[in-house]
């Protein structure tokens, strides 16, 4: 929908359809051009948009659908959702990001590709561990056997495309001198959180979804929390330990290893935040590392990437 002349157009999501679009927006000369972000079929229509010098911002649906909700709109339809996207634009104004190039893209997709393997992993090793089935067992094994080849494939592929870039593999460098920040940590901000190094620590924190947000009123003060933000950021096994200062904890549902930040049920589970220069850990972590005689520093992911 085009503001302020009301103007409508469908046209199919694929290349023609696309074309269509680019063509007339482009008549049209827009200030901004807006669309809601729909789990990754909005790509090529970015992507389309940034070639023809489309001024286009991925709004949030969240707060779109809220907007809906503010102004009165509770219906939901093709038609009333264009309407709402236009009107919000026009309202709010949102600013125009840059949009990350094709290298930018291609490495985003490497790690979100990984990011579902690893979960994948996760739930075979929870199956594989409940099983009692020797055939299904052995099923198991072998999936997983091939789905951490298909992963240790991708974190060298990750591994050679950061170092390939004079800049990433300079960033690169730099994060995996942090204590506490693997290979697979650093590659995950590259991609993820390519503002890192631009803004602020709050502004940075804020964007990842760490920073504790008031929730008070009149004379109440109610208890902060965090919400928002990137979430694969916040999943990536551990909060270095230079990251936002806080108390929050949390370990996984089995036994963490803290000397290698894994767990038993296949994920890297082992969350701290520090306090003062102090590690906060639970007894238990303590425990593993007075034991084991490991170094109280945060642990990398999973360890060096197979070369």
């Amino acid at each position: 929908m085009v503001i302020p002349t009301g103007e409508r157009l469908a046209v199919s999501n694929d290349p023609d359809g696309l074309a269509t679009l680019v063509q007339q927006l482009s008549l049209e000369a827009p200030t901004l051009v807006v669309c809601e972000a729909t789990g990754g079929w909005e790509r090529p229509l970015v992507a389309a948009c940034v070639e023809a010098g489309l001024p286009i911002r991925t709004l949030n649906p969240w707060q779109v659908r809220d907007f809906a909700k503010a102004t009165g709109r509770l219906a939901k339809t093709d038609q009333i959702d264009a309407q709402v996207l236009a009107c919000f634009a026009q309202a709010i104004r949102p600013e125009v990001r840059p949009v990350s190039d094709a290298a930018t893209r291609h490495l985003q997709a490497l790690v979100r590709r990984r990011r579902q393997l690893v979960g994948w992993m996760t739930a075979e090793r929870n199956q594989l561990s409940s099983c009692q089935d020797d055939r299904i067992r052995s099923s198991i094994s072998g999936l997983l056997a091939h789905l951490a080849d298909l992963c240790a494939a991708l974190e060298r592929d990750l591994l050679q495309a950061v170092k390939g870039d004079p800049l990433w593999g300079h960033h690169f460098e730099l994060l995996c001198s942090a204590p506490g920040v693997g290979p697979i940590v650093a590659v995950t901000l590259i991609a993820a959180l390519p503002e890192l190094g631009q803004l602020s620590r709050r502004e940075v924190t804020a964007l990842v979804g760490v920073a504790p947000f008031n929730q008070n009123s009149g004379q109440r003060r109610g208890q902060r929390g965090i919400w928002g933000g990137r979430a694969e950021l916040r999943t990536t096994s551990i909060w270095p330990p230079w990251w936002p200062s806080g108390s929050i904890q949390r370990s996984g549902p089995t036994t963490n290893n803290c000397s290698t930040g894994e767990t038993e049920n296949g994920g890297f589970d082992c969350v701290r935040a520090q306090v003062a220069g102090v590690p906060q850990c639970h007894a238990q972590d303590r425990a593993t590392l007075a034991s084991s005689g490991a170094s109280s520093r945060a642990p990398t992911l999973r360890g060096p990437i197979p070369k």
